[in-house]
């Protein structure tokens, strides 16, 4: 990935100093301007990172496309499951919040219960209430 980085930065660096034609007029908006933000951007990621880490960036720039958010509805799914578990729980339904908690497939979901069951007794499970 460096390799490729190294060769992006040289492009970068030979338009940055290529003739911009006719277009006296220098602006964050024109097409000169576009290629030196996003293939230095790219270079810059390239050079510092390698293919795994590169892959990882480029996928989670697809959060900026609003139909290809991955993270949110994955978020918003997790949040559900936690809500359920957490009403289960307060409704003393703990077994059931239990076995909710084991199918769900975000560890963060297993853990919360885990940390929950570990730590309070059932004595004072009994008296608190999560809020």
């Amino acid at each position: 990935m460096q390799i490729i980085g190294f060769v992006l930065l040289a492009f970068v660096v030979w338009f940055g100093f290529s003739n911009r034609g006719d277009n006296t007029v220098i602006s964050a908006f024109d097409p000169h301007a576009l290629v030196m933000v996003l293939v230095g951007s790219t270079a810059a990621v390239l050079v510092s990172s390698n293919h795994t880490t590169a892959y990882r960036t480029f996928l989670c720039l697809k959060e900026l496309v609003p139909g290809l958010r991955f993270f949110g509805r994955t978020t918003q799914q997790m949040e559900q499951e936690r809500d359920q578990v957490i009403a289960l729980w307060r409704e003393g339904r703990r077994a059931q919040a239990l076995q909710a908690a084991e199918k769900s497939r975000f560890p963060a979901v297993k853990e919360l219960l885990d940390l929950v069951l570990h730590r309070a007794p059932e004595v004072a499970s009994a008296r608190s209430s999560w809020s």
